[in-house]
Order: C-alpha cells, then sequence, then structure tokens
C-alpha cells in the first residue's frame, strides 16, 4: 500500500495521483539530451565519412576562383574547374590550416591533378574540399 491509505484504491479506478503523474514526468527529462546527443553524434560521424572519402582528379583546369562569406567570420574559398566547382578550406581532421595560402597558390587558367575529400552535396551548399593540388606544366 502507498503512503495514503487512498492512493491504490485510486490507482485500481484510474485516477492519477499527483504523485504518480510526477513520476511520469521524471521519467522522460533525458529525451531532449538523447536527440541532442544523436544529433552531435550523427554530425561528427557525418564529417569523419565524407573527410575519408578521397577521389583523385586526374586533370582539373582552373577556370575561376571565389571567396564567400556567409557573414562576417564564416567565409570560403571556392574553386571552379572545367568539371566542378570545389572549396579550399581548413580540415582539422587532415591538419591544415593554411587555406588561405593554398587558395593564393592556386592559379586561373592553370592545370591541376587535384585529392579531393569530402562529398557534393547541392542542397546543403556543400563542395568537396581541395587538400592536394600539383600542378601540370603545360
Amino acid at each position: 500500500r502507498g503512503k495514503f491509505m487512498y492512493e491504490d484504491d485510486d490507482e485500481e479506478r484510474g485516477i492519477m495521483s499527483y504523485k504518480s503523474r510526477r513520476h511520469d514526468e521524471d521519467r522522460f527529462w533525458w529525451w531532449p539530451i538523447a536527440v541532442i546527443a544523436v544529433f552531435v553524434v550523427g554530425s561528427f560521424s557525418f564529417y569523419a565519412v565524407s573527410y575519408n572519402n578521397v577521389s583523385v582528379v586526374e586533370q582539373a583546369k582552373v577556370t575561376g576562383k571565389e571567396r564567400v562569406c556567409d557573414g562576417q567570420s564564416s567565409c570560403k574559398y571556392l574553386i571552379f574547374t572545367e568539371q566542378e566547382t570545389y572549396e579550399v578550406t581548413d580540415t582539422v581532421f587532415g591538419g591544415r590550416f593554411d587555406s588561405s595560402n593554398f587558395y593564393g597558390r592556386l592559379e586561373e587558367g592553370s592545370t591541376y591533378r587535384l585529392e579531393v575529400r569530402g562529398f557534393r552535396l547541392p542542397f546543403f551548399s556543400t563542395y568537396q574540399n581541395i587538400t592536394k593540388a600539383d600542378k601540370i606544366p603545360t
């Protein structure tokens, strides 16, 4: 029996006491934390998987370059080629933190052998990241 004599009788009749309602509310406090944790783990997993997706473009002629900024601190460097558009960004997993210098070394009109990582997802405006560029003499 419960603390008060009428608690068990109320539960049998389907009436929820304050104590049992409070118990139900306490049971689901962790749901928002679980949803956030799944989102964070999923985001890191996608980033790690996309970084490990390495491909080599045999020849790509750079037709243009542009620096695109979303706000005051968020910028990325886009490289336009005859085949596709790529980006040059710093990568934590790749250990590269010199994307500005790397971008500056790429010359319009020159042809490169590119190593790229990641996926092109047009819906999210994401591009493959150039991690290595070897100039092909013409």
